[in-house]
């Protein structure tokens, strides 16, 4: 048996190889995706940076303290201040930063627990040495912020 043709309200065409597109349609729903823009959120603390990349580990300073490489990639000659967080179990908290010095050896300026007045080298590197108040080795988050 075959079955008739079930003829709806519809005004709207979906596929065929026509070329000419209607403008009203009338029942659908128009979805556009939109497209992802490049660059962070901007902030009171600058605009995020996106296109980073970080390796931290810890190790034994020359003092005997527990010390963290931080080791981040980005935009070569681009001013920054980074804002590090550790790891906890279900997201990632501020830490409390004692000292911070650079691939030099100069400190680095420490504001509200942000590293700031730092700039990615040539390569794209910024290399530091991070000693926190406690000696506890952390799974560390940067977030880079440019200035």
């Amino acid at each position: 048996m075959i079955q008739t043709p079930i003829v709806t309200n519809r005004t709207d065409t979906t596929s065929g190889p026509g070329t000419v597109l209607r403008k009203v349609v009338t029942g659908v729903r128009n979805i556009t995706k939109k497209k992802r823009q490049v660059g962070g959120k901007g902030s009171n603390l600058g605009r995020v940076m996106e296109d980073i990349s970080c390796r931290t580990f810890a190790s034994k300073g020359s003092s005997g303290e527990e010390e963290h490489i931080v080791i981040v990639r980005g935009p070569s000659n681009v001013a920054c201040s980074l804002s590090i967080q550790a790891g906890t179990d279900d997201s990632y908290a501020p830490v409390k930063i004692k000292r911070a010095t650079n691939e030099q050896g100069l400190d680095v300026e420490i504001s509200d627990e942000r590293l700031v007045g730092l700039t990615f080298d040539q390569g794209g590197l910024l290399k530091l040495r991070v000693a926190f108040d406690s000696s506890e080795r952390y799974s560390l988050n940067v977030t880079a912020y440019e200035v």
